[in-house]
């Protein structure tokens, strides 16, 4: 069973994950906490449809920085409270670069257009090196949380956490050793 909540600016996560827990009868297996995007929160409610009890908090981007004390808490807090055993945050690029290829080829495309195209991508880029920035800062932050590096140690937890690429429509694993996104191989 998935519990998904979204939570807007003034509610207060431990109470989202209380509610969780209560719907999924005082036990979390896997508690996923994930910027709320529609194509992210999608993947992984389909992916997450078989785990038999796991809670999808969906936080919009502009908390994540806002909220980032009261989130660590509540992460603490089910940690200690509902025995997680995995913890999985999910980041995503929401920058939207134009097709420059299309672009180049478009009839009547002069070079000037072409140039604020050039340079619209070139801003896309940006934007999305600073979200994936963002979130290996916020994953390093879960990461080092004490009670999340005691569960880790005691090999009690799981930790994951996943960057969606939004111009290539995949996801890229970050590793905590290097503080860095690798991408995931398929089959």
């Amino acid at each position: 069973m998935i519990s998904t909540q979204h939570i807007a600016n003034e509610n207060r996560y431990m109470d989202m994950i209380r509610q969780m827990l209560d719907a999924s009868n005082g036990a979390l297996d896997w508690l996923v906490i994930s910027v709320d995007d529609a194509e992210v929160i999608g993947r992984l409610e389909g992916a997450m449809a078989s785990v038999e009890s796991a809670a999808l908090l969906a936080v919009p981007e502009a908390n994540w920085s806002h909220d980032e004390a009261a989130l660590h808490e509540s992460v603490a807090w089910a940690l200690e409270t509902a025995l997680v055993a995995k913890l999985v945050v999910v980041g995503a690029s929401t920058a939207e670069a134009g097709d420059v290829a299309s672009a180049r080829s478009a009839p009547g495309l002069t070079s000037s257009r072409f140039g604020r195209v050039l340079q619209s991508a070139s801003e896309a880029a940006r934007q999305r090196r600073q979200s994936q920035e963002r979130f290996t800062q916020r994953a390093s932050a879960l990461l080092g949380l004490p009670k999340v590096q005691e569960q880790i140690e005691a090999k009690q937890l799981s930790f994951l956490a996943l960057f969606y690429r939004d111009d290539s429509q995949t996801f890229a694993a970050y590793d905590p050793s290097t503080g860095t996104l690798v991408p995931l191989q398929g089959p």
